[in-house]
């Protein structure tokens, strides 16, 4: 949900290979601009492992997980300031919830914590052309993912429990 108010194209599987664990891929996309002063572009996706605490059903209750994420990016809002990104990577620890929300919808809640780092360029628009100021690095510790999701399960994924 915050990527569709971000207007970012977002896609995610996710899949139970054990009792207690899952694994889930997901790829982000937008590529808006409005020549010259306006650019948003990224691609971005990454898989993450998940640790699911609940032994009742797949997919509701609190997990823990690790993730790793890189992608591309470009940004600028004004005609004085760009920054393109040519990869970006970043990993960490994530803790989330899922509850459901009616008999085929879901609802995912989650936080990851860790490390990014990404070399740009920085430019910026003048009398037709984009002009190249300085390259440099960013290196980032703290919340690097945060999700609200509306999941929509494509199969029943209810234990069953041994008799």
């Amino acid at each position: 949900m915050i990527y569709l108010g971000a207007a970012i194209l977002n896609v995610e599987g996710e899949y139970y290979f054990n009792d207690r664990w899952s694994g889930n891929l997901e790829y982000q996309y937008a590529w808006w601009h409005k020549r010259p002063a306006f650019f948003y572009r990224l691609a971005a996706g990454g898989p993450e492992v998940r640790y699911w605490f609940s032994e009742k059903d797949f997919f509701h209750g609190h997990f823990v997980g690790a993730y790793v994420g890189v992608g591309l990016y470009e940004f600028m809002f004004k005609r004085n300031l760009g920054l393109q990104g040519e990869f970006y990577i970043a990993s960490g620890i994530s803790y989330g919830y899922t509850m459901p929300i009616g008999r085929r919808m879901h609802m995912e809640f989650s936080l990851g914590v860790g490390y990014m780092m990404t070399p740009y360029r920085q430019y910026y628009y003048n009398a037709g052309c984009y002009v190249y100021q300085q390259t440099k690095k960013y290196t980032y510790f703290g919340p690097t993912k945060a999700k609200v999701s509306l999941i929509w399960p494509l199969f029943s994924w209810r234990k069953r429990l041994p008799r």
